[in-house]
């Protein structure tokens, strides 16, 4: 049963992808679950305390990353970043929501 803790990503780390609810995701719903995901897959680098990236995924109609661009001064945050949207795809994605937009803060 999916709920509020769409607002927490507690819960989504695991999910699978295999949907059992009468109702489907939102944009936002999918959204934040991808966000989730990417972020639990990110292994934050090692001394990138406080750097942040902006990140513009575009999937196909399968799911699958098409393209990333990673805004960031430090290439090993990019790297890192990259890795985890690639360990975490392939991605459901609704006809309406092929471009998704992260920010990344190492903390």
């Amino acid at each position: 049963v999916l709920n509020n803790s769409l607002h927490h990503c507690i819960g989504f780390i695991m999910f699978d992808y295999t949907l059992e609810t009468d109702e489907e995701l939102s944009t936002s719903q999918l959204a934040q679950l991808y966000t989730c995901k990417i972020h639990a897959a990110w292994d934050v680098p090692p001394h990138s305390s406080g750097q942040t990236a902006k990140v513009k995924i575009q999937l196909d109609s399968d799911g699958n990353v098409f393209s990333i661009d990673i805004q960031s001064n430090s290439q090993e945050m990019q790297d890192s970043i990259r890795q985890a949207i690639f360990k975490s795809a392939p991605y459901p994605t609704p006809s309406e929501l092929k471009i998704i937009y992260i920010t990344f803060t190492a903390k």
